[in-house]
C-alpha cells in the first residue's frame, strides 16, 4: 500500500536583487597663456613672428589631442563597467517525450489477482499518446518558480529540489496540483495534456491485447522496476532500473505510485466494502517500497483508491494526450 505521505502548505517569496554601476570621466582643462615682447627692429616683421608662433601652438595643441584621443580618453563610446548588466541564462525547457498507444479491445482485471483487480471484462481503448516517463523534479521546479506556485512538495529544500534529485519523478502531489501543472503546460505547450484514464494505463501497462501481467511480459523481472527496497524508500532517476513496454513506455511498474483521471469504484459484479468521505481517484503501479511477491504484488493489474486531496511522498504522475 502507499506510504504515508506530508501535507504541505509552503508559501514562497520572490526575491529580486539588481545592481547598476556608472562611470564617468571627464578630461581636465589645459589653459595655455603667452606673453608679448617688446623687440627692435629687424629684418623678420613682428607680424610675421606673430602668425608662426600662433601656428606652432595649434600644432603642439593638435597633437595633444590626437595623441589623447587614441589613449581612448575621449571616446565616444566608453567600454561599460563588467558589472552594468548580468547575463540570464534562460532555462532549459523539458519538452515531454509522447508515445503512441494504439487503440484496440482487452481484457481488463485479472480473476486471481486481489479483490479490487476481479472481475475481468472486456474494455475498449481508443488511440493515444503516454509520457514516456513520469514528471520529473526538473519540470515541475519550472512550473513552481514560473507560476509562484506555494503547495511544493514537501521533499524539496529552500524551494527547490534536491541538487542531484531533479531526474527523479515528482511526488507529494495531489489532484489540485496535478491540474495546475497541467494549465501551465497547455499555456507553454498549446497541447491540451490530460491524466489517463485507469482503463488507458492498464492498456499501455498490459501491451494492450496481449494482456501481459507487467509491462515486459509475463515473468517478473527484478531489473525491470524499482520495488522491493524497504518502507518508504525513496525514487530513482526516470528510466534508471526499467523495462519498456512494446511502445517504448517505461516505469510503469514500481518506483512511484501515478495518479489516472479515473474515480474509484469496483469491476463489472464487484462490490465497494467502505464508504468515501471525499472524492477518490484509482492509482496505479505500485512504487519502491512495494512487493513483487506475495498477495500484494505489483502487476499490471494492481490498482488502489486514495482521496484526490491526498499528496503522498509515494505518489507522482504521468500525463497523456489524445492522439
Amino acid at each position: 500500500p502507499v506510504g504515508s505521505g506530508a501535507e504541505t502548505q509552503i508559501n514562497r517569496g520572490v526575491d529580486a536583487m539588481s545592481k547598476t554601476a556608472q562611470q564617468s570621466w571627464q578630461p581636465g582643462q589645459t589653459a595655455v597663456s603667452g606673453g608679448t615682447e617688446r623687440r627692435k627692429k629687424s629684418g623678420i616683421s613682428t607680424g610675421v613672428l606673430g602668425m608662426a608662433g600662433l601656428l606652432a601652438l595649434l600644432l603642439i595643441g593638435g597633437v595633444g589631442f590626437a595623441g589623447v584621443y587614441l589613449l581612448g580618453f575621449l571616446d565616444a563610446k566608453p567600454t561599460p563597467p563588467a558589472n552594468v548588466a548580468a547575463t540570464t541564462v534562460p532555462q532549459a525547457v523539458f519538452k515531454p517525450e509522447m508515445m503512441d498507444i494504439p487503440g484496440g479491445t482487452f481484457t481488463m482485471g485479472r480473476n486471481s489477482g486481489p479483490e479490487p483487480e476481479r472481475g475481468e471484462h472486456p474494455v475498449k481503448v481508443n488511440p493515444f499518446k503516454m509520457e514516456k516517463h513520469e514528471v520529473t523534479n526538473g519540470e515541475y521546479y519550472q512550473f513552481v518558480s514560473q507560476m509562484g506556485y506555494q503547495n511544493e512538495p514537501s521533499h524539496w529544500v529552500n524551494h527547490r529540489p534536491i541538487v542531484g534529485q531533479e531526474k527523479m519523478p515528482v511526488r507529494d502531489v495531489n489532484i489540485a496540483d496535478v491540474n495546475a501543472f497541467i494549465a501551465w503546460r497547455l499555456n507553454r505547450d498549446g497541447v491540451v495534456y490530460r491524466l489517463p484514464t485507469e482503463e488507458e494505463w492498464e492498456y499501455a501497462a498490459r501491451n494492450g491485447e496481449k494482456g501481459n501481467l507487467y509491462p515486459w511480459g509475463n515473468t517478473f523481472d527484478p531489473k525491470c522496476a524499482v520495488v522491493d527496497k524497504g518502507k518508504v524508500a525513496p525514487p530513482v532517476a526516470v528510466g534508471t532500473a526499467s523495462c519498456p513496454n512494446q511502445w517504448g513506455v517505461m516505469d510503469l511498474i514500481g518506483n512511484v505510485f501515478e495518479w489516472t483521471s479515473s474515480k474509484a469504484q469496483p469491476y463489472p459484479g464487484g462490490v465497494r466494502t467502505t464508504k468515501a468521505t471525499e472524492t477518490e481517484n484509482m492509482i496505479r503501479g505500485g512504487c519502491a517500497s512495494n512487493f513483487s511477491a506475495g498477495p500484494d504484488a505489483i502487476t499490471s493489474t494492481y490498482r488502489q483508491v486514495l482521496a484526490v486531496s491526498k499528496r503522498d511522498l509515494q505518489l507522482g504522475f504521468r500525463l497523456v494526450t489524445d492522439n
